[in-house]
């Protein structure tokens, strides 16, 4: 009888089962800020890395003479394993846009008064969708600009060099970079990351870890193989399967939505979203020789020759510009 109501050693838990069964990963340890360096606008990251973070006035429209200026990012001889990510994020609060458009609408008249009282309600209830246009939100968006590389002794000034080169870069491109402290991070991470919002969201204490302070202890977190669940919020990913054979500007642009007004209103992007860019920063120079060396060898057969010998002129061009010294 007291073996079944207390089993055997053969089918009962071991001590380190029931501990691995009963353990959980805190979350908060897989967001990457751990402290801020207010003289350099340094953060320091959980992977043993040094980092900067800028916001950015995001473009309508990005075109030929924008992205000339940004290829500048690439010939900064940034260290290898160096990760930078561009993020366009559609932030449903709008709460700051709208107080600062009514601080701007000062009227003595009482029409003013209600008209500017009234748009502003009008944009506020749209956040969930405007009925007149196809069910499109008002969002503010932001683009946010990360640059992160290993920890080195070699590197100037405690890589303040970087950060200046960095901003003059994105300045030149019209993105009117400024620095993003942690009490701006903390309070779009701690809307992003939980249910509700806080007295105090954007409180910072240094003391503390950065990641330590976004989550609220009363915020639920569960994963499973199609999603992330935070709260009552549904996050997944998707990322891209196949690129085509020639990629645009305007082509890039039609990824957050429609550009064409009245008639691209259907394919908008009508859900919240990030959009994240990362480049890497690698030693690519015997990958690419190898490739070369491996594409030139093959023999073409055909329908396959003109698709072959395209392969082969790209491989020749990439290998000559490493050789010549130019980042590929």
């Amino acid at each position: 009888m007291l073996k079944h109501i207390f089993g055997d050693k053969l089918s009962s838990p071991t001590r380190r089962e029931l501990i691995k069964k009963v353990e959980r990963s805190s979350f908060s340890g897989f967001l990457p800020w751990m402290y801020y360096d207010s003289e350099t606008g340094m953060y320091t990251n959980t992977d043993d890395t040094w980092g900067f973070l800028w916001e950015c006035r995001p473009l309508a429209f990005a075109g030929d003479a924008t992205a000339q200026v940004l290829e500048g990012l690439f010939r900064l001889n940034l260290p290898f394993g160096s990760i930078m990510q561009f993020i366009l994020w559609a932030d449903s609060h709008i709460d700051p846009v709208l107080e600062r458009y009514r601080s701007l609408r000062k009227r003595e008249s009482d029409i003013g008064a209600e008209s500017t009282t009234r748009f502003v309600d009008f944009m506020s209830s749209g956040r969930d969708g405007l009925a007149a246009m196809a069910g499109i939100p008002v969002r503010q968006f932001r683009l946010l600009v990360c640059l992160k590389f290993p920890k080195s002794d070699k590197l100037s000034s405690g890589g303040s060099d970087i950060r200046g080169a960095v901003s003059e870069i994105l300045k030149g491109a019209h993105l009117q970079p400024r620095s993003l402290e942690p009490t701006s991070l903390i309070d779009g991470m701690r809307r992003l990351f939980n249910d509700r919002i806080s007295l105090n969201n954007d409180e910072y204490d240094p003391e503390i870890p950065i990641n330590r302070q976004i989550i609220f202890s009363d915020t639920e977190i569960a994963k499973d193989n199609r999603r992330l669940m935070v709260g009552e919020k549904i996050l997944r990913c998707a990322t891209v399967k196949k690129f085509p054979l020639e990629v645009n500007y305007l082509q890039t642009n039609e990824i957050f939505g429609g550009i064409s007004g009245l008639v691209g209103n259907s394919s908008q992007v009508i859900t919240p979203f990030l959009f994240c860019l990362n480049i890497v920063f690698a030693d690519l120079k015997a990958k690419l020789h190898a490739k070369c060396n491996l594409v030139l060898s093959q023999q073409a057969f055909g329908s396959f020759a003109p698709s072959l010998s395209r392969k082969k002129e790209e491989n020749l061009e990439a290998t000559d510009k490493i050789e010549r010294g130019i980042p590929f």
